[in-house]
């Protein structure tokens, strides 16, 4: 894929992006990963349809992305973000992750320990009710990211001292669709066309 020649008919001239053909055979281009989390979750049933169990779910996006973001700014580094002119040096971004690592205020340890009380009052293993749904997938696939050992300046033990965090990273692996996803495709991926497993 030529990334420079694609980037330029993007909308927003990113990823991820979903294309929906529309009744009329029109095509919308989405271009917001979060709209299309919860578009697809809305189809796929792990979107809640009662209000007071949505607006749960939405809360825990939004603390997930609250999270996430001064991570995902490291990433893309203060050109991107209008930060700065110049891009952080190595060291400027170690030691803006030591301070999301550790800041007990602002930081990691804040939203997990939120998650992690989260978790224990509901006393489901899940987020938002007695089943997953899209928050339960970001929050994993958040955790997963920082433990991960990819990220420089977060340790891999990052999620020791938050064991419902854990545990609930478990229970999502062990969902049947996830296991049949990860025998298909074994990192690193070379496609994402996934194919449901026959129906017994």
């Amino acid at each position: 894929m030529d990334w420079p020649a694609v980037k330029a008919s993007m909308p927003l001239g990113q990823m991820p992006l979903l294309e929906i053909e529309e009744a009329g055979g029109d095509k919308l281009a989405v271009p917001q990963s979060l709209a299309i989390l919860r578009y697809l979750g809305k189809l796929g049933g792990l979107y809640p349809s009662d209000p007071f169990e949505a607006i749960q779910v939405d809360t825990m996006i939004d603390t997930i992305t609250e999270m996430s973001l001064p991570i995902e700014m490291t990433v893309q580094g203060s050109v991107k973000w209008m930060i700065g002119d110049e891009p952080w040096t190595k060291e400027q971004v170690l030691e803006i992750r030591k301070r999301i690592s550790t800041d007990a205020k602002n930081g990691l340890p804040f939203k997990l320990s939120f998650f992690e009380k989260k978790l224990d009052s509901n006393g489901t293993g899940w987020l938002v009710g007695d089943k997953v749904t899209i928050a339960d997938l970001l929050l994993h696939r958040i955790a997963t990211w920082l433990s991960s050992g990819m990220l420089d300046g977060f340790s891999t033990d990052v999620l020791d001292g938050y064991s419902l965090v854990k545990a609930h990273g478990d229970k999502i692996e062990a969902i049947p669709e996830v296991i049949s996803w990860r025998k298909s495709h074994p990192t690193p991926y070379t496609d994402f066309d996934f194919v449901p497993p026959e129906s017994s």
